[in-house]
């Protein structure tokens, strides 16, 4: 019962998933305009707090990858529930 009402959601999961994904890739060129932003404002000497730029790019930097790790899982979570399901 629990099976067959969370195959039900998979299609819709999948969307979402999917939706998240087209979102972040037509983000990507936005994200190495502010890291090449925030790469002039390191290097500018006017620039007086350059560690928290740094900072803030790393914290940038991790997120994203956090939000690729996650969409990576789910796809892959999906996709192995989908093959051990799908005989039965």
């Amino acid at each position: 019962m629990i099976q067959t009402r969370l195959l039900n959601l998979l299609p819709l999961a999948d969307g979402c998933v999917e939706g998240l994904y087209r979102q972040k890739k037509s983000r990507e060129a936005d994200l190495e305009r502010v890291k090449m932003m925030a790469r002039e404002l390191i290097d500018d000497p006017v620039t007086s707090d350059k560690q928290r730029v740094r900072e803030s790019l790393s914290e940038l930097q991790d997120n994203w990858q956090q939000l690729s790790d996650r969409l990576v899982q789910i796809i892959s979570y999906s996709v192995s529930y989908r093959s051990l399901h799908s005989s039965h």
